[in-house]
């Protein structure tokens, strides 16, 4: 069965009738109404073209029916502290049942809207990823758990079967403390040894990709960028939109109203910047080709760094356990010391 398609028109006809939206000569009108969903359809990392009846930034938004009240609820939530959260990316502030609100009327949209099972699913993704909806998950079992040990050491004595004296959940709760200790302590050193291993990865990519690039290209590529910087440091307009861009980073509504325009000064800035590279050499040099990391998968790397974790400790176990320097030996370290000058 088909869903009939409605305009935006028909989201803020609902939106107000719930009495927040105000006529147009109180200062509301329906653009800045719509510009409310849009910056959360932007927060939510959904491909907002997918919304619109065109592929152009300008299309109008082609609405199922059936999706109406999922966008006005989305509207009038906008101003509530998790969509303020959501919008500055935060989003661990945002509650699991709130993100699945989003994905799951989002997802409806794309189906009303006729969109195939894969590209629902490949955008499920997507608003799952962007909005660490995994590590959200992670975390809340991790912290459920730290207070379940919290909790079984605080009622130890709390059964009608239990044995435990007093002094001896004083001493177990002095125990778990120093195992919990150790735990952290052993998870941060886990963590230095994957950060590194990921730094090294990293490295390692980037001197492979420096090692097959051509210097001769590299070469030109830095000319022809200084050149090109030369004269755009003196070209007036480039300047003027420079200035502009730079403002309108730091405002706070740039998604809300001035996306547009912030897309139209890049694009110009780029065209002036081609402009010049034209003049100067002829012809445009195409675009750098970014490096591709090729990184191993997590459980690869955690494994790796838990790995280096066990061989650290095995290291310091055989140093502790050598036995210690003799008198005999202690007087040769000094001597040789002392023949360096050490």
């Amino acid at each position: 069965m088909s869903v009939k398609m409605v305009t935006f028109k028909t989201v803020f006809d609902k939106y107000s009738e719930l009495g927040k939206a105000r006529n147009e000569r109180s200062g509301h009108k329906e653009s800045q109404i719509r510009d409310k969903l849009m910056e959360i359809v932007d927060a939510v990392g959904i491909e907002a073209n997918l919304l619109r009846a065109g592929k152009n930034f300008n299309s109008p938004l082609e609405i199922p029916e059936t999706s109406v009240r999922f966008c006005v609820d989305v509207i009038d939530w906008h101003t509530s502290t998790e969509a303020k959260a959501l919008r500055k990316a935060a989003f661990l502030e945002v509650s699991a049942e709130k993100k699945i609100w989003l994905i799951d009327g989002f997802s409806d949209f794309l189906k009303m809207r006729g969109y195939d099972a894969k590209t629902i699913e490949q955008q499920r993704r997507l608003m799952e990823y962007r909005m660490n909806c995994s590590l959200q998950k992670n975390l809340a079992i991790l912290q459920k758990n730290l207070e379940a040990i919290y909790s079984s050491v605080l009622n130890l004595r709390q059964s009608i079967a239990s044995h435990f004296l007093y002094e001896d959940q004083v001493l177990f709760a002095d125990f778990a403390a120093k195992k919990v200790t150790e735990l952290a302590n052993y998870l941060d050193e886990v963590a230095d040894y994957l950060d590194d291993g990921r730094g090294e990865e990293i490295y390692d990519s980037a001197m492979a990709e420096l090692n097959n690039s051509n210097s001769a290209e590299i070469m030109e590529r830095e000319l022809r960028q200084e050149q090109v910087f030369q004269a755009i440091s003196q070209d007036e307009r480039y300047q003027k939109l420079t200035k502009e861009r730079n403002e309108l980073l730091e405002q706070e509504d740039l998604i809300k109203n001035k996306k547009g325009r912030y897309q139209q000064i890049v694009d110009e800035m780029q065209k002036i910047a081609d402009g010049y590279e034209k003049k100067i050499f002829g012809d445009i040099m195409p675009a750098e080709p970014e490096i591709h990391f090729v990184m191993n998968h997590p459980i690869t790397a955690l494994a790796d760094a838990i790995a280096y974790k066990k061989e650290a400790d095995e290291e310091r176990k055989r140093i502790m356990a050598r036995p210690p320097i003799s008198e005999e030996e202690q007087e040769v370290m000094r001597k040789i010391l002392a023949e360096h000058n050490f």
